[in-house]
């Protein structure tokens, strides 16, 4: 019997920490965790178990549209199957550039990007005024 390897047996390789931090946040649709991190280079969105986001809804395919990571740009792609993905209110047509609070639906559901560019997450490692890591005089 042959074993089928499913998407999530083999460790997905994590984006370098110098690229911004993208998240895809669920404003419709019912989940435990509203917010999902998008930490692959591509985030499979549709109805297969093995997807990086899986929609429990008979009318979408196993694969129905994902997320590319092509820094510093973030796209999604509709597959063209199932109901039409739509990019903040029109039609996505092929590979559809997103920015920061873009909205995406697609049948009852409703996500939006975030993108937190990574100049935003670096920490000041600068000392305070008048603060030294000296002891003494």
């Amino acid at each position: 019997m042959e074993r089928r390897i499913l998407r999530y047996d083999i460790p997905a390789p994590k984006p370098p920490v110098d690229e911004d931090r993208v998240s895809l946040e669920i404003v419709r649709g019912r989940a435990r965790r509203k917010l999902r991190p998008v930490a692959v280079r591509a985030f499979l969105i549709g109805s297969a178990g093995d997807c990086d986001l899986v929609l429990g809804d008979s009318r979408f395919p196993e694969v129905h549209a994902y997320l590319l990571r092509n820094q510093p740009q973030v796209t999604i792609r509709w597959l063209g199957v199932g109901p039409v993905l739509m990019v903040n209110g029109r039609a996505a047509v092929d590979s559809e550039p997103l920015a920061d609070g873009d909205a995406i639906q697609t049948g009852p559901y409703e996500f939006r990007i975030r993108i937190e560019p990574q100049a935003a997450l670096a920490v000041d490692r600068v000392s305070p005024i008048g603060k030294s890591s000296h002891s003494g005089h």
